[in-house]
């Protein structure tokens, strides 16, 4: 079910060509270091929801073009309004393998780890720090410089 909302969210930015902004990748996935810069979007909403919990909600996207290293990158945050401790979901396509970490509450959770996001600006940088669903290690960062709202959902 997570799995399908970030899949929709993804789709849902795409098709309304939610503009780019420059991100920055640098990640270390089973030991081996990637980084990469290019366009992406990154969101924020200060109200969102999802299962019920009420939360500030960030995104970010990314696609490149190559074959090698980081090919695609689904992040998303939350901080519930509630307090308690940030949640994500992130995705990483790297090469041929995919990576996933999901620590929202309710979810089918996979993976495991911690999310800590530092502003900056009108952007800010998320410091990731887990284990995804077969056991390899993720750490590293992702920044982007400028956070927009997200496109109006219609429902």
């Amino acid at each position: 079910m997570r799995t399908t909302y970030s899949l929709a969210l993804g789709a849902l930015l795409l098709a309304f060509d939610a503009g780019s902004e420059p991100v920055t990748i640098a990640l270390t996935v089973a030991g081996k270091e990637y980084k990469v810069k290019g366009d992406g979007t990154c969101h924020y909403a200060p109200m969102a929801s999802f299962y019920d919990m009420r939360a500030k909600m960030w995104s970010v996207e990314y696609t490149g073009e190559g074959k090698d290293g980081i090919t695609n990158l689904t992040l998303t945050a939350w901080r519930p309004l509630a307090g308690g401790a940030d949640q994500m979901s992130l995705s990483v396509h790297i090469g041929s393998g995919d990576h996933r970490i999901d620590t929202v509450k309710k979810s089918q959770n996979v993976g495991s780890g911690t999310l800590k996001l530092t502003p900056k600006d009108q952007g800010g940088t998320f410091e990731i720090d887990g284990k995804d669903d077969k056991g390899a290690t993720i750490k590293g960062t992702v920044e982007c410089t400028t956070f927009s709202s997200p496109p109006a959902a219609a429902g």
